[in-house]
């Protein structure tokens, strides 16, 4: 097991991850309310993450006690991160609150399928699927509640065992094109729409996407560069949280 050898392979049992901040706004409060049923399912689950004591003590001491089906990583590791990503096969993110959400993206580029509460940027980016047609990305719960959690985690493992239509979806989720490409080309189709028709005399659609791409690709090389310089996963994610909050003032 790339991620903790205590931990057996078996493409029976599905690997349930979260990489997040050990903090109750991030749903840790349900995890630990649900833990001794999480525990009771047929499942492995890994954390990486740091943040509050009570939630890394929760974590090691099940860990502890469920060595063979839970690994807690109390550490900041983006390595290590990047290769539970695509090791799980279920990411967990129960927020509280999210303005916007990276993580439960960059699991379903990996073809990690999401489970999510129904809040912020994860009910944009995480519509519930339909296991019957496979539209949609993943499995959601609306209430701040533990057992609602749980019911979508019990949904979720049961379509695991569906192997055939659970590696259709996967394949599905990686296909996916969520980068900001076809974000630009989304704007600049509404902007054509309903606010400068567009005409052979303006400028072309190709170089307008050029030039709203550069400025992107700038903001990412700066976030890029925050983590070249190993910026804690706290620094990063409030400094999003806060300009998600003043935009919202604005």
């Amino acid at each position: 097991n790339v991620i903790d050898k205590n931990l057996p392979v078996d493409a029976d049992i599905p690997v349930v991850a979260m990489i997040t901040r050990l903090v109750a706004h991030k749903g840790l409060d349900l995890v630990e309310y649900a833990m001794g049923e999480i525990m009771q399912r047929n499942l492995q689950f890994v954390v990486i993450g740091t943040g509050d004591s009570k939630y890394e003590e929760m974590f090691n001491f099940n860990a502890y006690i469920h060595h063979n089906k839970m690994s807690a990583n109390i550490t900041f590791n983006p390595e290590l991160a990047n290769k539970l990503y695509a090791a799980a096969d279920i990411f967990l993110m129960p927020s509280k609150s999210e303005p916007c959400g990276l993580s439960q993206q960059i699991a379903m580029r990996y073809g990690t399928v999401p489970v999510v509460r129904e809040t912020g940027g994860l009910v944009d980016t995480v519509p519930p699927l339909n296991i019957e047609t496979l539209e949609g990305k993943g499995f959601t719960f609306k209430g701040y509640n533990a057992h609602d959690m749980l019911g979508a985690i019990d949904r979720c493992i049961e379509f695991y065992g569906n192997r055939e239509k659970w590696e259709t979806h996967v394949k599905n989720l990686i296909k996916f094109n969520s980068s900001w490409k076809s974000s630009v080309i989304e704007y600049i189709n509404l902007y054509n729409d309903f606010v400068l028709p567009y005409s052979k005399s303006h400028t072309s659609e190709q170089d307008l996407i050029d030039k709203v791409a550069k400025i992107i690709d700038k903001k990412s090389d700066e976030i890029l560069e925050c983590l070249n310089k190993k910026t804690s996963y706290v620094t990063i994610e409030q400094d999003i949280e806060q300009k998600e909050a003043e935009k919202i003032k604005a």
